[in-house]
C-alpha cells in the first residue's frame, strides 16, 4: 500500500469520528434538555381542566341571552 492510501483511510477514520462525536454530543444534549423540560410539563398537567359541561353552559347562556 502506498502512503498516499494510508493517509486517506487515516483521515476518513477522523472524520467518521468526529462524527461520531458529534452524534453522541448531540443525543446527551437532547436528554438533559429533555430531563430539565420533563418537570415542567408535568406541572402544565395540573394546572390543566378539560370541563366542558361549564363551556356548554356557558355557551347556552350566551345563547339564550343573544349574545352570539
Amino acid at each position: 500500500m502506498s502512503q498516499e492510501v494510508l493517509s486517506e483511510k487515516k483521515k476518513s477514520g477522523v472524520k467518521g469520528r468526529k462524527a461520531l462525536w458529534i452524534a453522541i454530543v448531540s443525543i446527551l444534549v437532547w436528554l438533559s434538555i429533555g430531563g430539565f423540560a420533563g418537570g415542567a410539563f408535568s406541572k402544565i398537567s395540573t394546572v390543566q381542566e378539560n370541563d366542558n359541561s361549564a363551556f356548554y353552559l356557558i355557551a347556552l347562556n350566551q345563547l339564550l341571552l343573544g349574545k352570539y
